[in-house]
């Protein structure tokens, strides 16, 4: 099982084959099916189990798109990114913690210090009841693949010593933690594709003590990939309540087919 996207790097699939006995089965566990493994599953080549909820048996959380215009140049001339102060605003008065997507390492330093500089002081200002009730320091870092201190940033993050990490797409999988919620900047950017956006969304409501999480798409503009990310979690919690609905009182389901095994 790899947590590496597993599609991105071509010697992982060499690699698998070459491991895997000569009578062995290869078992592939995703969220996100690339098109040419969801043909083989239509047209019955490959069988196939669909898991649509979690364990909790609580919904997806469901992305919502607030569009931000131009964000690098607001940032750059210090304008306030008003979907932007919301989520922090969430974050501060429900004491959560935040991924804050972006698009490239170039702009976390951007975003960083605009987040740093400009808007916390104004928050601060604007809000002091608010400021008030973060009995903690609003602790702002930042990772990403070359960052020379990336387990210690993921660790403390992990312990809830950050507030917000701010990061690319290298926590698109494999970092989860309880109380967090996600906001993607620049989610138009072709960075980030629909399996991308699903895999950052599935960041929130995986634990059994926090099963529900919040997800901002922030981007210039609506895009296909955010609007089919948003589609297919939908479909996923409409198909979990349907089967959901299916079951007797004795937990066996009612006749009307199942997932292929």
């Amino acid at each position: 099982m790899y947590g590496f996207p597993y599609h991105h790097d071509p010697m992982l699939p060499f690699a698998v084959l070459r491991a895997r006995k000569a009578a062995g089965k290869t078992v592939y566990l995703t969220a996100t099916p690339r098109p040419d493994m969801a043909g083989r599953v239509k047209r019955g080549d490959l069988a196939h189990v669909l898991i649509p909820q979690r364990f909790h048996g609580r919904p997806l959380a469901v992305p919502r798109i607030r569009p931000v215009g131009r964000w690098r140049k607001k940032i750059r001339q210090k304008e306030k990114l008003t979907p932007l102060i919301d989520f922090l605003f969430h974050l501060m008065d429900n004491g959560r913690y935040g991924y804050l997507f972006v698009p490239q390492v170039r702009d976390i330093e951007l975003v960083q210090h605009y987040v740093e500089e400009e808007l916390l002081p104004f928050m601060r200002a604007a809000w002091p009841k608010l400021a008030e009730k973060v009995s903690v320091p609003f602790t702002v870092a930042e990772v990403h693949a070359a960052h020379p201190g990336r387990g210690g940033v993921v660790s403390r993050f992990r312990q809830h010593e950050i507030r917000l990490l701010i990061t690319t797409t290298i926590l698109e999988r494999g970092v989860t933690i309880p109380f967090s919620d996600v906001a993607v900047l620049g989610s138009d950017d072709a960075v980030f594709d629909a399996a991308a956006l699903i895999q950052i969304a599935g960041r929130v409501g995986r634990k059994a003590a926090d099963p529900v999480g919040h997800v901002w798409f922030l981007p210039e503009m609506r895009t296909k990939a955010q609007q089919q990310a948003i589609r297919q979690i939908k479909q996923w919690n409409r198909l979990a309540r349907q089967l959901s609905g299916s079951l007797h009182r004795d937990g066996s389901l009612q006749g009307r087919g199942r997932p292929h095994g």
